[in-house]
């Protein structure tokens, strides 16, 4: 069977509605299911009272969880809104249809660590702004559009089940972005000009379509597909053998004038210029890339606010103010905001920053102004010094194995990494300064790595005097390594214990608690007498260095 013969939009389309509850005035039809006063509702669909029965169904079948069926389940389960329920009513008619549906759902979710997808890099996928699926602003109907352009696409290039997760990503980050599935449905528009029969992929359809159809019941309202042409009636063939008829009445499939079809509902600025449209998707793309990850990360932070999660919004135990959340944001504003000749200049750490680093800056530095002028710093200092590629030099020359002076010795009794400066094994003059700092730069980026230090964890710093005496103090050093350490690290010093202290040490403080910021001086604790004693209380034995009185043998780097 050939596709629909339909040239142009021949029946009405949904506007885009909240999902909250409202209250419905109740049908009179006897033919029509009667709606419930207060019931859920998403986009023109109300929720009737038999369905409202079924949400409520599947809300007790969601409490009734054990622990051992929660196991293998992602925790999406227990955040189903009733909107998301009904999705489910909607797409698998049954209660029974739809609770099967739901745990195989949050079981794939739990498999395929779907929850994380979000903080994947999937940009091998395609080379920039040659993306094949992407996201574009709304129509004319609030809708978000997914735009398939099938003449890039190359069978033979991608693995269709890599294919797959990036469509997933995408479709995750319109959730967040656009309230795909809360508040609106979206759209997907086929771009077919150019393609052909080398561009079509069963394989893909095949891995793709039944992702959509059973994790994201009813996110898609509508499938325009222009232009048509014999070639898809091959694709078109295979396509509907995925497809209910329900689902098969949502392709449109466009022919004749298309893009007079298309431009009723999709604005000029929005349509593809290769369908008679204004925008070029390249180069909208490229001008997009470097702040698509801020825009994201705006979005779930204004997710996390609106579900009163913002308490997860803290930095080593300190949960942000209300104030500070609001900082936090307009940071988030700024850095979606930042030209893109400016971003050329800095590191992408700025569009990877998460909410504990933002804080950090926020609270080193009072103000947001100070703070956003503080992140541009460091991101172009990054970008300058190459600190994202760090982790993958080979510095090992620089502290020989065994005379390494800065090692990480696991967690303390907080949670906190504990790095350890042994000062007695320093020399100055024998290292250079910078390859010093780099070597050091390139072990906190390691803790940052391994622990996440400085993400939403600050570090405990041990300072081992033991066997240290005027020889091995370096002022000069520590001149060049505390203003990169306050400037591009602030507040990852939670804890600064230096043991044990004597007349000698206080020569090199006075120099070091000039270059330190106050937060860090406030942190400082100079142990004396019995400090073995006074460590062994906030660090396990296993944890501590054996000259400091604990057990791990020194060295032991890393």
């Amino acid at each position: 069977r050939g596709p629909p013969a339909t040239a142009t939009l021949d029946r009405p389309e949904p506007a885009s509605t909240s999902s909250k509850r409202v209250a419905v005035k109740t049908t009179t039809n006897d033919d029509e299911a009667k709606e419930a006063v207060g019931s859920v509702r998403f986009t023109s669909k109300t929720a009737t009272a038999d369905q409202m029965a079924q949400i409520s169904e599947l809300r007790g079948r969601i409490a009734g969880l054990t622990a051992e069926e929660k196991e293998d389940m992602s925790t999406w389960i227990d955040k189903q809104d009733d909107v998301d329920l009904f999705r489910y009513i909607l797409g698998f008619k049954t209660t029974d249809a739809a609770w099967g549906k739901m745990k195989e759902t949050a079981r794939w979710r739990k498999r395929e660590a779907i929850d994380n997808i979000l903080s994947e890099d999937l940009s091998d996928c395609f080379e920039p702004g040659q993306e094949e699926m992407l996201y574009l602003p709304l129509d004319n109907r609030d809708r978000p559009i997914l735009l398939y352009r099938s003449a890039l696409h190359d069978p033979r290039r991608l693995d269709p089940v890599r294919f797959t997760r990036y469509v997933t990503q995408q479709t995750e980050r319109a959730m967040v972005q656009y309230k795909l599935g809360r508040e609106r449905e979206c759209i997907v528009l086929v771009d077919r000009i150019g393609s052909g029969l080398k561009n079509q992929d069963p394989a893909l359809l095949r891995e793709l379509v039944p992702v959509i159809l059973n994790h994201y019941p009813y996110l898609v309202g509508a499938v325009y597909v222009a232009p048509i042409s014999p070639v898809f009636n091959v694709i078109w063939g295979i396509l509907k053998t995925f497809l209910d008829a329900e689902s098969q009445q949502r392709f449109i499939l466009c022919k004749g004038d298309y893009t007079a079809t298309l431009k009723d509902f999709i604005p000029n600025e929005v349509l593809s210029d290769t369908l008679g449209g204004d925008l070029n998707v390249t180069s909208w793309l490229l001008d997009r890339q470097a702040g698509y990850a801020a825009d994201q990360q705006l979005a779930q932070l204004e997710q996390d606010l609106s579900s009163a999660q913002s308490g997860d919004i803290a930095f080593d135990g300190l949960p942000a103010t209300e104030d500070e959340i609001i900082n936090i944001a307009q940071i988030r504003v700024s850095i979606a905001g930042e030209p893109r000749e400016s971003l050329e200049s800095m590191s992408d750490w700025i569009l990877s920053l998460e909410n504990g680093d933002i804080l950090r800056y926020l609270r080193a530095h009072g103000s947001v102004d100070a703070a956003w002028e503080a992140i541009k710093r460091s991101a172009t200092w990054r970008k300058e010094e190459r600190i994202d590629g760090i982790l993958d030099e080979d510095l090992s020359g620089v502290m020989p194995d065994g005379k390494e002076e800065f090692f990480f010795s696991g967690l303390d009794k907080r949670g906190r990494p504990i790095l350890v400066y042994r000062s007695a094994l320093h020399t100055p003059g024998v290292i250079d300064e910078q390859a010093y700092k780099r070597a050091v730069v390139q072990r906190v980026e390691e803790g940052r790595k391994r622990f996440g230090m400085g993400k939403d964890v600050a570090a405990t710093v041990i300072i081992d005097r033991v066997g240290s005496g005027l020889k091995n103090q370096d002022p000069a050093l520590l001149r060049v390594l505390i203003p990169c350490f306050t400037q591009h690290y602030p507040g990852i010093i939670g804890r600064l214990v230096i043991a044990p202290i004597n007349n000698i040490f206080f020569v090199v403080w006075s120099i070091a608690s000039i270059l330190l910021d106050e937060g860090t001086r406030n942190s400082v604790e100079l142990l004396k007498g019995d400090y073995a004693k006074q460590l062994l209380n906030t660090i396990e034995a296993s944890n501590l260095p054996k000259n400091l009185g604990g057990e791990k043998a020194v060295p032991e780097a890393g």
